[in-house]
């Protein structure tokens, strides 16, 4: 189908690459959702153009004055931007980069943000010299569009700026791809304008005009109030008249079904329902609205290696709707008790919320939602339905864990982090419980309890989870008896599995439980693997062990760096004092046993791993 051919196409570049902008016709006036570049003619870019009854968030700050500011404080609002002085976060003074064979030099003219770009095989031609005209992210990331010189058409910036690291880096590096992909695949045109301003814009319409030029125009940059509350003219115009009719979207006090839908709606990996609903989508926008049935003209996607696990478990982020929509949480017959986003998320911090808005926009959880302790800074997420759990007697004769440890805490068992997206591991959105079959092939997610005690074997957690909850005991092999179930899926596991365990090695609380020097040997091998993704989340997890944290390393690098850095890495390892720990192939002495260590690399899973993020 055309739909779902356009979603599988330029999905990749929607994840990282999230968001891109639009503005007014021939006039570029400027808006609250970002501030406009100039007051002239723009045609080399999609333009705002309210339409549809949609107006514009700044019609809604006069009389939600708090709700405009906490809005405006959050990623949402600054997923697209034009390339302003306060929304360009790359570092533009003199910096360059190389991709194969062309070089790019960032410079910036007065407020204008711009690239030279030269093809190191032709010294003597001069460089195109091109405009940044929208960015994409500013969380994680941030990405930069170009003009492609036919009508609104974008082209994607071949690099992105990783803003933790404060470093360029290309954009094929940023997604778990196989390494010989073909990378053309990130620099084609027109991805943004059919495909990732579907949720990085508010009420997106591509506008084909033939296959290769558009005029796309969006009613607002960025994710704005109406791509929840849905459009607000007619709301706008009652409340100036006095009419009491709201005319407008509340989704807390939509149905839980119709609530989960709105942030699903983007949260979601869906398909067009017909080729009717395709083609609508690429002139008119949308049909959808908040507060209706998302599936009218939509359909959820619940299948696919490039986004679930084998066994049917969401495992790519950007698409949490479907995590929840397949949980039993979601599915309670007590319309009461049935959890949606809004359970544990809020759009909108409450005034008596002390906590920074940078802080709060990190995730956008409700206040009580960190642990699961009694208190005011605590998570009740789970105990606002499983109030039993929230006697920490009952709790810890639950989890066999200290009720203040976090092996406690429900989501680091029921929402452990096997979900992938930004070069990191999420929580699953999945509520589920931790069993050994899911770490089994075919699927090899790993579980909760191997996930948070590193050092221990796929055999010690069934034992646990027998003796415990009587979980029938599978059959394993014996590596899995007797090896640390994490050294297996780093050393012998697939890309996916590969990326998700070294993610897990530098999270802080299994680090804090498993200890960390055994880990080395293996985060070092990773500094080597074939996939970008996997290299730059070992060195961030090795950087966070003891002695490793000045390592020098270029996850984009040479093969002879990346060689250097681990056999530097390794050095560093054995000056070190280690505990003796058969599970984690630790002799006697401390030393590694090497033999087994390179039976189960010569083990490893070379499929390829393709993920939509």
């Amino acid at each position: 189908m055309a739909g779902r051919i356009a979603i599988a196409v330029a999905c990749l570049l929607c994840l990282a690459l999230v968001a891109w902008g639009v503005w007014p016709t021939d006039r570029d006036e400027p808006s609250d959702a970002t501030t406009s570049v100039a007051a002239s003619p723009v045609s080399n870019r999609p333009i705002v153009v309210p339409a549809d009854g949609y107006v514009g968030s700044s019609s809604c700050r006069e009389c939600h004055e708090r709700e405009y500011d906490t809005w405006h404080a959050s990623y949402h609002r600054s997923m697209t931007q034009l390339p302003t002085p306060e929304a360009v976060v790359g570092d533009f003074e003199g910096t360059e980069i190389q991709i194969h064979d062309l070089k790019y030099a960032f410079y910036r003219d007065g407020d204008e943000f711009r690239v030279k770009i030269y093809d190191v095989n032709k010294p003597d031609e001069p460089p195109d010299d091109k405009p940044i005209v929208l960015t994409t992210g500013s969380h994680h990331f941030q990405a930069y569009w170009l003009p492609s010189g036919k009508t609104r058409v974008l082209d994607v910036f071949p690099a992105l700026y990783r803003i933790d690291d404060g470093r360029w880096m290309p954009l094929a590096a940023q997604f778990l791809h196989p390494p010989d992909f073909d990378h053309a695949f990130f620099a084609r045109s027109g991805a943004w304008n059919i495909t990732c301003n579907r949720c990085h814009a508010t009420h997106s319409r591509p506008r084909i005009q033939d296959g290769h030029h558009m005029d796309t125009q969006v009613s607002e940059f960025g994710i704005s109030c109406e791509a929840c509350h849905g459009p607000a003219g007619q709301h706008v115009q009652n409340m100036s008249a006095g009419v009491k009719e709201m005319a407008i979207v509340h989704p807390d006090k939509l149905s839980p079904i119709r609530s989960a839908q709105v942030c699903g709606s983007c949260h979601g990996t869906m398909d067009y329902k017909t080729q009717e609903d395709f083609e609508h989508w690429t002139e008119h926008g949308f049909a959808y609205r908040p507060g209706e049935d998302l599936f009218a003209h939509r359909s959820a996607v619940d299948s696919g290696e490039r986004q679930y696990w084998a066994d049917g478990m969401l495992r790519v982020s950007g698409r949490e709707y479907n995590g929840l929509a397949a949980s039993p949480c979601f599915d309670h017959a007590d319309a009461s008790q049935q959890m949606t986003c809004l359970s544990c998320h809020q759009m909108h911090p409450h005034g008596d919320d002390s906590r920074p808005l940078k802080e709060w926009a990190n995730d956008q959880l409700k206040l009580t939602m960190d642990s699961n302790r009694p208190g005011p800074h605590n998570d009740q997420a789970c105990t606002q339905c499983h109030q039993q759990y929230a006697d920490e007697a009952a709790l810890t004769a639950h989890t066999f864990h200290e009720a203040a440890s976090t092996g406690s805490r429900c989501y680091n068992c029921h929402m452990p982090h096997t979900t992938w997206g930004v070069m990191k591991a999420m929580r699953s959105h999945t509520i589920s419980s931790p069993h050994i079959e899911e770490s089994l092939a075919p699927v090899g997610r790993g579980n909760a309890c191997n996930l948070c005690h590193l050092d221990k074997t796929l055999g010690w957690a069934a034992d646990q989870l027998h003796e415990r909850y009587g979980h029938e005991r599978p059959e394993l092999q014996s590596d899995q008896e007797n090896i640390a179930a994490a050294l297996l899926w780093a050393l012998s596991g697939d890309a996916g599995q590969r990326a998700v365990i070294s993610w897990n090695m530098g999270w802080q609380p299994a680090r804090e439980i498993s200890g960390d020097a055994w880990m080395v040997p293996a985060l070092a091998q990773l500094l080597e693997d074939p996939y970008p993704v996997v290299r730059s989340t070992a060195y961030r997890s090795l950087g966070k062990i003891a002695g490793f944290a000045q390592l020098e390393y270029d996850f984009v690098g040479d093969l002879p760096q990346r060689a250097a850095a681990r056999q530097a890495a390794r050095a560093i390892w054995e000056s070190q004092q280690r505990e003796p720990n058969p599970t984690t192939l630790l002799e006697q002495d401390g030393s590694l046993d090497q033999k087994t260590f390179d039976r189960l690399v010569g083990r490893r899973n070379n499929r390829d791993v393709f993920l939509e993020e």
